[in-house]
């Protein structure tokens, strides 16, 4: 009996076949032959000594020059931690396993749900409404919210049959896209790029917006908002900066993020090549429409695009303090705990820490309360102005609850640190005003917020 091996056949013109059987002892010619009647005879030599091959030449390790041996010295440093600087770099790309961000207490259930009366399909059926949770859509599809949401939004919108699209394509170019978001973001991540889009779904079915758009920018709309914050590292763009990424090298230091994130865009639907059997003029329309999207959620570009009225994508981008209180409060946490993260990381890097980012000094009651008065307000008092619908005013309604709600979470931490720390609730409202509104260690939202005020202030007046 011949044991486990690999077997190497030379074949030659002739009917016998020879075999070169490779062990661990050694190795053994075998060779087969045609006999009378059918049969087959094979003949086994004895066991050759093993030669040296290529294989094990390559096993052996290469002896390390001096160079070498000292840059590894170097590195391990005698077993302790390394410097930051040479670790990996903290925002390259981190590849996002298929599974839900937020904890599920149910079994994953499958991704193409046939089913009429399918989870999936329920869910599906209210994606209009504007108290949609993403956060159960991505439970149900086991963390594949934006594949099966565009799918279906494709389908209904008829892109399918209008453009005569692949439905295997649009899978392929939004699971690209998927993957393409870092789960380790508390944030900016898959659900919140499903979340955003289900947004801008809604408001594309007010007349002011959809009477204004053809088919071909709807669908360009909704492709740009699923692809909004895609590769986004986690960082904001002064961090980036601060520390030299090479992100921000390579756009040099202008609107980094959003440039990033619409060429990685571009990139998806090329590679996906869903766009492939239209006109060259048609996909460069898709490709400008896109561009011209995903830089207005640049907030210190918003004058320029208000005046083009694209404006909904950065209302959808910005909606969760208008989501009811449940699913808003939801978002509010994540996105804290991605500023915290980054407030970690300066601190290991010995940067100053941004003041929004000190998990020490802030609270999510501090950030949303700030947040909602000076960026999310005036952003949408403009933006019911521009619709004056219901859905409107359903936004409105929400954003006053929300923030009476912050409010008050905000005033209870102060009265538990009244009379923890013994000092008057008005020193410590001083002294939280010195953080918020410090020149030089302001805030880039706050800022940001503050550029939005001013705006909207000058164009009531005129």
């Amino acid at each position: 009996m011949i044991p486990f091996a690999t077997f190497v056949c030379t074949k030659t013109k002739q009917s016998s076949q020879k075999w070169l059987a490779r062990t661990t002892l050694g190795q053994t010619k075998v060779e087969t032959e045609k006999a009378r009647g059918g049969l087959y005879c094979v003949r086994l030599s004895a066991s050759i000594a093993k030669p040296t091959t290529a294989t094990d030449i390559r096993k052996t390790p290469p002896k390390l020059s001096d160079e070498d041996t000292n840059l590894l010295a170097s590195l391990t440093l005698n077993g302790q931690q390394r410097h930051l600087a040479l670790r990996t770099f903290r925002t390259l790309q981190r590849h996002r396993t298929h599974c839900c961000v937020t904890k599920p207490e149910v079994q994953h259930l499958d991704v193409v749900d046939s089913a009429n009366g399918g989870v999936i399909q329920y869910l599906l059926a209210a994606c209009w409404k504007w108290n949609f949770s993403v956060f159960s859509l991505d439970v149900a599809t086991g963390g594949r919210s934006v594949s099966v949401l565009l799918l279906h939004l494709f389908h209904e919108y008829g892109f399918i049959k209008e453009f005569r699209l692949d439905a295997l394509k649009i899978l392929h170019c939004f699971t690209l896209v998927e993957n393409g978001y870092h789960r380790d973001n508390p944030y900016h991540n898959a659900v919140h790029a499903a979340d955003v889009t289900q947004a801008l779904h809604c408001f594309l079915q007010e007349k002011t917006i959809s009477k204004h758009l053809t088919s071909l920018e709807t669908m360009a709309s909704l492709i740009a908002a699923v692809c909004h914050d895609l590769d986004h590292p986690g960082f904001n763009q002064p961090f980036l900066i601060a520390t030299s990424n090479h992100l921000a090298v390579l756009y040099k230091n202008f609107s980094v993020l959003e440039t990033h994130h619409w060429r990685m865009a571009v990139s998806c639907l090329r590679e996906s090549r869903l766009l492939d059997h239209l006109e060259k003029e048609v996909c460069v329309k898709i490709e400008c429409w896109m561009q011209s999207m995903i830089l207005a959620t640049d907030i210190s570009r918003q004058q320029e695009f208000l005046e083009k009225l694209k404006v909904a994508l950065k209302c959808a981008d910005l909606c969760n303090p208008c989501r009811p209180w449940s699913i808003s409060k939801q978002w509010s946490y994540q996105v804290c705990e991605e500023l915290y993260q980054q407030g970690d990381i300066e601190t290991e890097l010995s940067l100053p820490i941004t003041p929004v980012c000190d998990r020490t000094k802030t609270s999510v009651a501090r950030i949303q309360t700030d947040f909602l008065r000076f960026v999310v307000t005036p952003l949408f008092v403009m933006w019911h102005k521009i619709l004056s619908s219901p859905l409107s005013q359903e936004l409105m309604q929400h954003l006053h609850h929300n923030q009476i709600r912050w409010d008050e979470l905000l005033q209870y931490e102060l009265e538990q640190l009244d009379e923890m720390s013994s000092v008057s609730e008005e020193a410590a409202m001083d002294d939280y005003a010195l953080l918020v509104l410090e020149k030089d260690n302001f805030s880039t939202l706050l800022k940001e917020g503050l550029i939005v005020t001013r705006f909207f202030n000058d164009v009531n007046a005129t």
